[in-house]
């Protein structure tokens, strides 16, 4: 599945996580929902479940006019919103909760999933089995990291598993952190 394909024409994404996204954009906010209400989602509210499709649409939007190292700088403030659970105060916890943050903000037949894979001290792999586009991706990942104590984080596609770049249902990523 490429990436900016929902899995599912079911698949959908609550209010809530719109709205963080949205936030990510910071001083550019209100192009945001410009690009949100071009594709059909106009003024989102928390509690209420959107497409996915058309979501990921605005996304593509974002890439093509505003660039990919804004989905970057929007992933990583993701962090900076998302509630974590009180028990949450580690790196590889923080990881994990990527994949319960994802579960909670989307839903359907099947709306995708991330999964965290401890590789070593200070390592790991998250394999994220979504239609989001891989700079969102690693700046979610990186700033979760690294709000939870990785001072220097560093996060990498894993050019040797297949990508959705190339088609495949999933990315790898490689985490470390010091």
């Amino acid at each position: 599945m490429a990436t900016y394909e929902a899995f599912s024409p079911n698949a959908e994404i609550v209010g809530e996580g719109i709205l963080g996204y949205i936030s990510g954009m910071g001083a550019f906010e209100s192009t945001a929902r410009e690009f949100l209400k071009e594709n059909g989602i106009d003024d989102p509210v928390p509690g209420k479940w959107y497409s996915h499709q058309a979501f990921l649409d605005t996304l593509r939007v974002i890439e093509r006019r505003v660039g990919p190292a804004t989905l970057w700088q929007i992933g990583q403030k993701i962090s900076d919103i998302a509630p974590f659970p009180p028990d949450v105060d580690t790196v590889e916890k923080a990881l994990v909760s990527v994949g319960q943050s994802y579960e909670m903000n989307h839903r359907g037949d099947d709306a995708g999933d991330v999964q965290f894979v401890e590789t070593g001290d200070r390592k790991a792999k998250m394999v994220c089995r979504t239609p989001y586009p891989s700079e969102l991706e690693m700046g979610i990942v990186e700033g979760f990291a690294a709000k939870f104590g990785g001072r220097t984080v560093r996060v990498v596609l894993d050019e040797s598993q297949p990508t959705r770049e190339q088609g495949a249902d999933s990315s790898t990523y490689l985490v470390s952190w010091g």
